[in-house]
Order: C-alpha cells, then structure tokens, then sequence
C-alpha cells in the first residue's frame, strides 16, 4: 500500500443544506448517491473532505438520524440501525441507479468465495457525512476490509445482522479488519478480522499482525480522526436519545 504524507483532519465546516440543519445536537449520518470516483475524492482528506460537503446537495441517498438508530456502541463506534432503518436503506439502495461493472464483478467474486454482502457491495466506495447542529463534523467513504486502496480518511464498514445493518466507523482504511483494531490505544484483532482474510491471517506470525495493523491504527492520522469521530456533541445526542451502548 502506498505512502502517504499526514494530514491532520481540519474537520469542521458548515452543513450542506441539505442536512436540513437545526440549533439542537442533532447527529445525522448521510448517505450519498455519489462514489469516491464520481466525486474525485483521491486519498487524503485535505482533497476530500471539502469535495464530500460540496458535492452532498442533492446527492443524498438517505440520512441517519437517532431515530433510525438503535444502539450507538461508542467504544467501538458501532452503529446498529433499526430494523426499520436497515429496510429503508436497501430500498434506497435498490432505488438507485445500477451497479457498476466493476463492483458487480467483485460481488461475483465474493459470492463464489461464499462470502457475498449485498449492502456492502451497493455502499461501495459511496459517500458519507457526518453533521452535528448544522456543521458537517467529518466525512469519509464505505470501503470493505478487503481492499487495497489507500484511504487516509475515515471509512465505514456495512454489514447485516439478522434484520438490523451494522455501520462500524474506522479512523482510516486499516486493511482485513471489520472495526477499529484500537478503540482506545490498545491493539486488538481478536474478531475483527474479515473472513475473506482469516486463512492468511492466521499463518502470519503475531509481531507481523501487531506491527502491521498497529503502524496503521495508531498513527499520528488515525489517532486525530479517532477523536474526531468521537465527537462530545455526538456523545451528547446520542446519550440524550438513549441509543448509547
């Protein structure tokens, strides 16, 4: 994976006004129509995140508000949605315009391995924005753990539970792991390594895992974009709507 300089995250800025905007702590999680390529977002967040806030009006696919959410786990910054939610989102999903070649044939791939995630092939590489009181907090893209880009900004890992998605939120792309492997300083993969990942996983000595992924989930950038996803206005809204876990 390609070197990259560090770019502290200059996060805060105004909402789009799509955000529909108010005075309150209100945390809303949008979904954009738009990929990583269709905004030509590139790798490293000075470049991006002015390019997610731009191109946001009219480009949202569908917003996660408290409402929808049904457990917020702050440690790990795992959101559950609703049942209803999760409904919501794959008919907005299925309502959008057609899959690319490109991610149609990684789902092909997938589902020979066994291995298929139908929301996380239609979030692939989409857009997504993070506002608090009317001001866009952070943005990033959904990237499944599998994949080799080179992402220095935050990104989202979807899955299905049962009825209920899953949205785990990382500081950066940290390649082959589902969730933050250091929520809190510490390394630890201990299941959260993707299962396409586990047969070579497992044949890696542990200094070669801790040294790698603990290069990535401590650095300077991801300590910086950690802290920033774990906004205290965020942990306000989310705890004043009890979906805190």
């Amino acid at each position: 994976m390609a070197a990259a300089a560090v770019l502290l995250p200059v996060c805060k800025g105004s909402a789009p006004e799509s955000s529909d905007a108010t005075g309150d702590h209100d945390f809303k999680l949008l979904v954009l129509k738009k990929r990583w390529g269709d905004m030509n977002l590139g790798y490293d967040y000075d470049q991006a995140f002015p390019r997610l806030k731009s191109s946001a009006p009219g480009n949202v696919l569908y917003r996660i508000e408290a409402a929808q959410i049904e457990s917020y786990d702050w440690k790990r910054q795992a959101i559950t949605l609703t049942a209803g939610a999760t409904d919501a989102l794959v008919k907005a999903l299925a309502g959008d315009t057609g899959v690319e070649s490109g991610i149609k044939a990684l789902g092909d791939l997938k589902k020979k391995a066994g291995m298929s995630n139908a929301l996380e092939l239609s979030l692939y590489t989409r857009g997504f924005l993070v506002t608090s009181s009317g001001e866009a907090l952070y943005g990033g893209i959904f990237l499944d753990a599998m994949s080799q880009m080179a992402i220095n900004y935050p990104v989202i890992r979807a899955g299905v539970d049962g009825d209920r998605a899953f949205l785990n939120i990382l500081p950066i792309h940290i390649p082959f792991v589902t969730s933050d492997p250091a929520p809190e300083g510490k390394i630890d993969t201990d299941g959260i390594v993707a299962k396409e990942a586990a047969g070579d996983w497992n044949q890696f000595p542990q200094q070669v895992k801790t040294g790698y992924i603990g290069k990535l989930a401590t650095g300077e950038q991801a300590e910086a974009f950690r802290a920033t996803i774990k906004d205290p206005a965020i942990r306000e809204a989310m705890d004043g709507a009890g979906k805190l876990k």
